[in-house]
């Protein structure tokens, strides 16, 4: 469906692609001022209706290069709360991208959008992403919904789908240049049970974000050769005063990271980390609140991390970062043990104010570096 100056698609059905080809294959393009009401299904990929037409069946119709929507202009994409769009995971060497915005495009999310909604195909090594929502240029994705990574496509968005297993790089919600994300308190963007190499939001440059939501990391797959989930990365040219979380980041699984901040990237955390995850039994890799590594990068910290897994970790900084900035910030360790309250690597850290670090009966106890260095806990007080 193609909508230009100015028309409107009032979608009730279900509109789809499958079995595209390796060059790039929309469901809906909306130019201008056009505007795509969504109160049923878009399939990018994911049909099952459309199995029987393929020998390789599903496999068949995730087949290609799949894209649900594509907005420019000053278009308006309103995924309302019965609305559902399925991306299916990456068929060749190709990305997949859920919704597209560009020029001065808004979407806004009260229903569902499920992202790598497929069974994934075997052997693909290339490093695109299955994208839930690209912002670029000056646009604005209200979130009042859902975003999930990793379960299979719906009809409905209160149908009950199983996880799948997912192994490519997933991506939540891509935004740069001067485009906004805003997250809702109702909002939520979640991470699969069975899902590894995973983020939620990736925001660089110019870009804002105003994060009242829920980020929720299931992933819980243990091992060696298990990738990273991460909550939010934060890149190079953000800013501390536009790129803000102020909902919850729960890490409930293994190997997951609620913000990770990047060579020249800033970010304020206003919220809550709850990281409920312990450490791997199989790698030893643990859960970290926040982890900042490259020069340049920095953290202020105005909210509270719960450390409440075995082995948690508050802060990992690692080489040359330039500041880690408490700010009435709050530790606090409840439930498990063996957990440093900053850990650091390298040659710089730098911290204006160590937080206050209270267990649950908050009775204060040391605040801890633990230095991967040197393998030694080294009290602040």
């Amino acid at each position: 469906m193609n909508l230009e100056n100015g028309a409107t698609l009032i979608n009730e059905g279900t509109l789809g692609t499958a079995g595209n080809t390796f060059h790039e294959a929309y469901v809906i393009t909306a130019h201008h001022n056009s505007v795509v009401e969504n109160h049923g299904v878009i399939d990018a990929g994911t049909n099952p209706d459309m199995v029987d037409f393929f020998v390789d069946g599903a496999k068949g119709v995730a087949l290609g290069h799949q894209s649900g929507v594509m907005a420019d202009g000053s278009a308006v994409v309103n995924n309302h709360s019965d609305g559902v769009l399925n991306l299916a995971s990456r068929g060749n060497y190709q990305g997949n991208l859920g919704i597209w915005l560009k020029g001065n495009a808004v979407l806004n999310n009260d229903g569902v959008i499920n992202i790598a909604a497929s069974q994934e195909a075997a052997q693909i090594f290339s490093d695109y992403s299955n994208i839930g929502i690209e912002a670029q240029h000056s646009t604005v994705m209200n979130n009042r919904g859902t975003v999930y990574i990793g379960r299979a496509a719906q009809r409905t968005p209160d149908e009950a789908v199983a996880d799948l297993d997912i192994k490519q790089p997933s991506i939540g919600v891509h935004i740069y240049g001067s485009a906004t994300y805003n997250g809702f308190d109702d909002s939520s963007i979640v991470i699969g049970s069975k899902t590894q190499n995973a983020v939620a939001i990736d925001i660089g440059g110019n870009a804002s974000l105003n994060q009242r939501g829920l980020i929720r990391i299931n992933g819980n797959i243990p091992g060696k050769e298990v990738a990273e989930n991460i909550g939010i990365v934060a890149r190079s040219g953000t800013q501390a005063s536009k790129v803000v979380n102020y909902g919850t980041i729960e890490l409930n699984g293994l190997n997951a990271t609620a913000i990770v901040v990047e060579e020249g990237g800033n970010i304020t955390h206003a919220g809550t980390i709850d990281v409920n995850g312990g450490l791997d039994p199989q790698s030893g890799y643990a859960n970290y609140g926040i982890r900042a590594s490259g020069q340049s990068a920095r953290a202020i910290v105005s909210g509270g991390i719960n450390l409440k897994g075995d082995g948690a970790i508050c802060v990992y900084v690692k080489t040359r970062v330039r500041l880690i900035s408490w700010i009435r910030g709050r530790l606090i360790l409840s439930k498990g043990k063996n957990k440093p309250g900053i850990s650091s690597s390298g040659r710089t850290l730098s911290s204006t104010m160590v937080p206050p670090v209270a267990r649950m009966s908050q009775r204060r106890i040391p605040h801890c570096i633990a230095s991967t260095a040197v393998r030694r806990l080294m009290p602040l007080c």
